[in-house]
C-alpha cells in the first residue's frame, strides 16, 4: 500500500497547518525527554495542551495507546481529568505504511475549559514495538 492515505492534501489552509504544527509540538512533548518537553511547552503558552499536567498527559497517552491498535476506524476513545479542566477524544482513522513501518492516523482533540486544539497525526510502530508520533497529517 502506498503512502497516499498518510500524506494528506496539499491544499490545507495556512491556519490549519499552523494549528496542526502547534498540536504536533504539544504531542511531541509527551514522547520526548522531560527537559525538551518543558522547552516545547513554554513555546506553546496559548494551547490547551500547555495547561495539561503530567497526569493529564498520561490520560491522553493511554487513549492514544488504545486507539493505535483499535480494530475499527472511527471509534472514539475519550478521556477526562477528575483533577483539572483537561479532556479529549482520540479517534483512530486510516492505517497504512510509511517509511516501511505500519502506521495509523489518529484525530486528536484536546481541550482545557473552552480552549480547544485538534489535528490528525500519524503514529508508526517503531522497530522496538512501541508506537511513536511521526508527524501531522494535512486533511
Amino acid at each position: 500500500m502506498g503512502c497516499s492515505i498518510l500524506s494528506g492534501s496539499p491544499t490545507a489552509s495556512t491556519g490549519v497547518i499552523i494549528k496542526a504544527l502547534l498540536l504536533l509540538l504539544s504531542l511531541t512533548a509527551v514522547f520526548i525527554a522531560p527537559a525538551q518537553a518543558n522547552s516545547n511547552l513554554r513555546a506553546m503558552n496559548n494551547s490547551a495542551f500547555s495547561r495539561f499536567s503530567a497526569a493529564d498527559q498520561a490520560l491522553m497517552r493511554a487513549q492514544i495507546d488504545k486507539a493505535v491498535v483499535a480494530e475499527t476506524e472511527g471509534q472514539s476513545f475519550e478521556w477526562k481529568s477528575d483533577k483539572s479542566r483537561a479532556k479529549g477524544v482520540v479517534t483512530p482513522l486510516a492505517r497504512g505504511r510509511f517509511r516501511d513501518m505500519d502506521c495509523r492516523n489518529l484525530r486528536i482533540q484536546n481541550s482545557w475549559g473552552n480552549q480547544r486544539d485538534e489535528g490528525v497525526f500519524r503514529f508508526c510502530k517503531q522497530p522496538s514495538g512501541q508506537w511513536g508520533l511521526t508527524g501531522p497529517v494535512q486533511e
